[in-house]
C-alpha cells in the first residue's frame, strides 16, 4: 500500500510503485537480492570441452556481456572483479553479472573523460 510504513521496527515505506523508500540518515548497505542462476560462464566453457557451442551461441553470449558491461558503466559503476565466473548465464544465453563486492561508483567520470577529450 502506498506511503504505509513497511513494520513498526523500520523506518521505511513504500510508494505508489511499491518501491522501497528508507527514511534513514544512517544506512550505509545495500543488498541486492537476484534470482538464482543457472550456471556461470566458467562451468559452461568447461563443460563444452567434449561438445560444442556453436557460433551463434557464443556471439550472443558475448553480445549480451559487452551490453552488460555497457550498462554498468553508463551509471558509473566499476565492476573491478569481472572473469568468466562472475557472469551468469542461463539455457536462452542471457547473462548478469554478479558478485559485486570490489565494485565502486566512478565519480569522476566526466573528469576523465574531458581530460581525454584535451
Amino acid at each position: 500500500m502506498a506511503g504505509n510504513s513497511i513494520s513498526d521496527d523500520t523506518n521505511a515505506t513504500k510508494d505508489e510503485n511499491d518501491t522501497l523508500l528508507i527514511n534513514d540518515e544512517k544506512f550505509d548497505h545495500i543488498f541486492i537480492v537476484m534470482e538464482k542462476g543457472q550456471g556461470d560462464l566458467r562451468q559452461l566453457m568447461n563443460s563444452v570441452k567434449g561438445s560444442k557451442l556453436t557460433e551463434d551461441h557464443v556471439i550472443t553470449i558475448l553480445y549480451n556481456m559487452l551490453c552488460s558491461i555497457q550498462y554498468l558503466h553508463s551509471t558509473n559503476i566499476i565492476h573491478r572483479d569481472l572473469k568468466p565466473a562472475n557472469f551468469l548465464v542461463n539455457t536462452q544465453c542471457n547473462v548478469q553479472i554478479c558478485d559485486f563486492g570490489l565494485a565502486r561508483s566512478n565519480l569522476h567520470h566526466g573528469e576523465v573523460e574531458k581530460t581525454i577529450e584535451d
